[in-house]
């Protein structure tokens, strides 16, 4: 269980990461072909930027805080694999797990609880996490269900014959 929950966490970093960068990147060159100025980065929070030496220390560190929250998501998916435990159980553990992550990671990078559009992007981005996370356990759920019930017309067939 514990290899299965670092690498399912190693995987949710690099992809955070890799989202991260790609929408830095989007970010600057829409800014590069806005303002014409070719040193120009991001906005970052004020209270966050002024942590660091220079925005792109902030940065980096925004990216790998992000990727933090992404291996706390992957780390604990490893929850939903807890067949004994009901779904509504499942979410709870893993939404008190991710929150020691995101919450701190969240306040610190974006203000949230400071800014309303901090807010409203973490909660988007939690909606939108636990939608997909849900959608995905009700299909494993179904599928599991459709094979119990074949095992189960299979024995009976079978039973049936004797």
């Amino acid at each position: 269980m514990w290899k299965k929950c670092l690498w399912r966490g190693a995987v949710s970093f690099t992809a955070c990461v890799t989202v991260n960068v790609l929408i830095l990147m989007a970010k600057t060159m829409s800014m590069v072909r806005i303002t014409g100025d070719k040193q120009t980065l991001p906005d970052l929070v004020p209270e966050y930027a002024a942590h660091f030496e220079n925005l792109f220390m902030a940065l980096m560190v925004q990216t790998l805080l992000c990727g933090l929250i992404g291996f706390a998501f992957g780390a604990c998916s490893v929850i939903m694999d807890i067949a004994k435990w009901s779904m509504v159980r499942q979410a709870v553990v893993h939404f008190v797990l991710t929150a020691c992550v995101w919450v701190p990671v969240s306040i610190f990078c974006w203000g949230l609880g400071r800014y309303w559009i901090s807010f409203i992007c973490v909660f988007l981005g939690m909606l939108v996490t636990y939608t997909v996370t849900w959608t995905c356990q009700i299909i494993v759920c179904r599928k599991e269900v459709a094979r119990i019930n074949e095992q189960l017309l299979a024995r009976e067939a079978a039973e049936g014959g004797n």
